[in-house]
């Protein structure tokens, strides 16, 4: 984290990011608990005029909202910055029916009241972009039509919060008109879907070793999200191999 900030503070690029469930695990055991690694961030840029990573005062370890304004001054896109924490504490897991032990976490149910909060107050405007590691439970529907993706493939499942967790999080999502919600996670699934008004999906993998055989699929790379000044919002999926050609949705 400190080279990438540093690099981007070098570039003169404003920043923030959210965590995963693999933040606090190394092969050599953790070094920061997810909590130590937000106290980090926030001592190590402290100073940095880029670095817009908040801890937050809600469940998890960043929730944010982030507001980017027109030279007008008015705001044209609301970015949600949302912790999908990550594991159940203590772990209760479960085999589910896709025959895998299940214990991931959810946002909770006071990260959300945070976010509508902000939704009225006026803090977040109607379309904003939602950035979280774990998706929601409503992606599971996505695994069975492939019909509704618009790009991208989608290679596994999508392994969702434990199943008998209260996940309330497309509910809010809708509630608080988010134009779209971008995870992670699953590592080669890379699809962006319309799911009823929000488009739901994938950023590109960076992982070049967790899976196995991973490091020869041409999957690897990132998604671009352009906002222009009327206001339009759109999603490029780009590769690390130049000979991939990159592929571009308007989202509204």
């Amino acid at each position: 984290i400190e080279q990438v900030g540093n690099l981007l503070d070098n570039l003169e690029v404003y920043w923030t990011l959210t965590f995963g469930n693999h933040d606090s695990e190394t092969i050599f055991g953790a070094v920061y608990d997810r909590q130590g690694l937000s106290d980090k961030i926030q001592e190590e840029f402290a100073d940095s005029p880029y670095c817009l990573f908040k801890k937050g005062s809600v469940y998890g370890t960043a929730n944010q909202v982030i507001n980017v304004k027109g030279t007008d001054g008015a705001i044209r896109q609301s970015v949600l910055v949302v912790d999908s924490n990550d594991y159940v504490t203590p772990i209760e897991a479960v085999v589910h029916e896709k025959g895998l032990v299940d214990f991931y976490d959810c946002v909770h149910q006071d990260q959300l009241d945070f976010f509508k909060a902000q939704y009225a107050k006026g803090n977040i405007k109607d379309g904003a972009l939602a950035y979280l590691h774990i998706p929601f439970t409503e992606f599971d529907e996505i695994a069975a039509d492939d019909a509704r993706i618009l790009i991208g493939v989608r290679e596994e499942d999508s392994y969702s919060p434990l199943h008998d967790l209260d996940d309330n999080t497309y509910k809010v999502f809708k509630e608080i008109k988010v134009l779209s919600a971008t995870v992670g996670h699953d590592h080669i699934n890379s699809f962006i879907a319309k799911y009823e008004d929000m488009y739901i999906g994938y950023t590109q993998t960076s992982d070049y070793f967790s899976y196995k055989g991973i490091a020869n699929r041409s999957i690897h790379g990132g998604l671009v999200t352009t906002l222009t000044e009327d206001g339009t919002v759109y999603m490029q999926q780009v590769f690390a191999d130049s000979a991939l050609d990159s592929k571009q949705i308007a989202l509204n």
